[in-house]
C-alpha cells in the first residue's frame, strides 16, 4: 500500500520505465497465481495483484 499513498500524497506520476516494471511484475504475479497450489498463498498473491493494478490505474487516472 505505501506506493498508492506515495502517488496520492505527492501527486507523482510514474515514468515509463517504472510503469513497465510494474506491468512486468503484474504479469509475474498473475503467472504465480495460476501456478500456485496453495489457496492461502494464492489469496496473498491476489491481494498483491489488486494492489499493483490499483497503482497502475491511479497513475492512469491522474495525468
Amino acid at each position: 500500500m505505501p506506493t498508492v499513498f506515495l502517488l496520492e500524497r505527492d501527486k507523482k506520476h510514474m515514468t515509463n520505465s517504472e510503469q513497465s516494471l510494474y506491468i512486468k511484475e503484474l504479469g509475474r504475479l498473475i503467472d504465480d497465481y495460476y501456478k500456485c497450489p496453495s489457496d492461502k498463498l494464492r489469496e496473498q498473491i491476489k491481494i498483491d495483484i489488486v494492489l499493483l493494478s490499483t497503482v497502475l490505474d491511479t497513475d492512469k487516472r491522474h495525468p
